[in-house]
């Protein structure tokens, strides 16, 4: 299987209902991923958690998520996907 977690920078926001944070950071950095606390620039994945408070209130996003609105809307290719795509890309 090809490995398309390697070398890229991966961002989290919102509550994981597969796993706990640290475990996806884990997974991402044992894939020779790069975990960032932050989102910027340089960020290739935004992975929002199926659990998100934007679901039930959708005025109430995270910082994260604001700032990846952001630069998409400055032509970034920052990728926003959800857990499941998440978990298809770890192979799991």
């Amino acid at each position: 299987m090809k490995n398309t977690v390697k070398g890229k920078r991966f961002a989290f926001t919102g509550t994981l209902i597969s796993m706990k944070r640290n475990e996806a950071e884990d997974k991402v950095m044992n894939l020779h991923g790069i975990v960032q606390h932050f989102v910027n620039g340089n960020t290739d994945y935004l992975v929002t958690g199926n659990y998100q408070l934007s679901l039930f209130e959708p005025e109430k996003v995270t910082r994260k998520r604001k700032m990846a609105d952001q630069l998409l809307a400055q032509g970034s290719d920052l990728k926003i996907i959800n857990e499941d795509i998440f978990l298809e890309m770890i192979h799991l």
